[in-house]
């Protein structure tokens, strides 16, 4: 499930920010993927996942053309991870607990 949720961000993600370039630039769409990834990479810390990438995006990149671009490559990677390591685990645990009750003996 996670990894269709995914898919679909990126492609989604990416064919929005290519047709927003402004600045002509070699090798553009494989850089806007970089980004994505980059703002999306996990790194678990006693199995709390932390924004690693969005981290280092943020202390160590200064892009010079399409600078908005890539940083809302990076932003959309990082709400990507936000998405899957955060939001996703806790509603398919929600949902499997729910399924799990027995809704019959609460309502009589």
């Amino acid at each position: 499930m996670a990894s269709i949720v995914y898919t679909v961000i990126l492609i989604v993600s990416f064919l929005f920010l290519v047709l927003k370039k402004g600045e002509a630039e070699s090798y553009f769409p494989i850089k806007i993927i970089g980004y994505f990834i980059l703002g999306s990479f996990a790194f678990n810390f006693n199995q709390i996942p932390l924004p690693l990438g969005f981290i280092v995006y943020l202390l160590f990149f200064r892009p010079t053309l399409n600078v908005g671009v890539k940083r809302m490559a990076s932003i959309f990677g990082v709400l990507a991870f936000i998405l899957v390591h955060w939001i996703l685990p806790f509603t398919g645990k929600a949902a499997r607990y729910l399924s799990n009750m027995n809704l019959v003996q609460y309502i009589r």
